[in-house]
This record gives C-alpha cells, sequence and structure tokens, in this order.
C-alpha cells in the first residue's frame, strides 16, 4: 500500500494537500464503506427527510477509473429516503470540502442553516424529491 500511495502522490493525480497517511485512512475508510453499501443493495426506504450537500467540484476522473467507482448524481439519493429530500451545493470536492478551512466554513453554514430550518424537522415525510 505504500508503494501505490506513494505513486499516485507522485503521479500528481492526487489533489494537493493530501498526504501518504490521508491517503492510506481514505483507502481504509473506502474499503470499508463500499463492503458496507455493496452488502446493503436490497435496504428499506427510510421514512425520514434527509438534506445533502454537494460538492461543486467533481471527483477526479482518473480515481474514479481507478476504483471502479461510477459518479452518482444528488437525485438518485431518493431512491432510499421515504422523506423530504432537499439538498445545497458547497465548494470544494469530496475530500476538500471539508480540509479546505474556507470550504469548511461554507459546509458549516449550510449544515447549520438546515439544521435550523424548518424542513427537515416540520415536514411530515412523504415521497422524496429532490428540491435543489
Amino acid at each position: 500500500m505504500n508503494e501505490t500511495t506513494l505513486k499516485l502522490l507522485r503521479s500528481g493525480i492526487i489533489p494537493i494537500g493530501l498526504g501518504q497517511t490521508d491517503l492510506e485512512r481514505f483507502y481504509r475508510t473506502w474499503v470499508a464503506n463500499h463492503a458496507m453499501l455493496r452488502s446493503a443493495c436490497d435496504r428499506p426506504v427510510l421514512n425520514t427527510n434527509a438534506f445533502i450537500l454537494n460538492v461543486t467540484e467533481p471527483e477526479c476522473p482518473a480515481i474514479l477509473r481507478k476504483l471502479a467507482i461510477n459518479d452518482t448524481p444528488p437525485a438518485a439519493w431518493v431512491r432510499d429516503f421515504g422523506g423530504t429530500l432537499t439538498s445545497d451545493r458547497v465548494p470544494g470536492d469530496h475530500y476538500t470540502a471539508f480540509s479546505a478551512p474556507e470550504n469548511a466554513a461554507a459546509v458549516a453554514r449550510k449544515f447549520h442553516a438546515a439544521l435550523a430550518g424548518e424542513d427537515l424537522w416540520t415536514k411530515a415525510p412523504r415521497v422524496a424529491e429532490m428540491v435543489a
């Protein structure tokens, strides 16, 4: 794994600021999440409202290809929720949305606004829809 992460870093396809430790942690997390998601294909629909933050920058195509991950549009989450599904956009990509301070601040503002809003708490769960 060390050799692979060093090769990825040297090749320049890894976003600036991520180091070998970050890549190893990402890989371990991704393997665990991927295994969980693959086993949960027949999971029941959750009868709850949900809020999703979508990033503005696409994932690196080379990483997606290497990991055999298809880009999933935010509206695909509709199938998992029986309530109202709302979303908002935040700056960055899947990683820099939380690691770059200015992006993380935007994520925090959007998240707090969603928690303070009425949609998440007062609307009765119903047929899911994508709002943003």
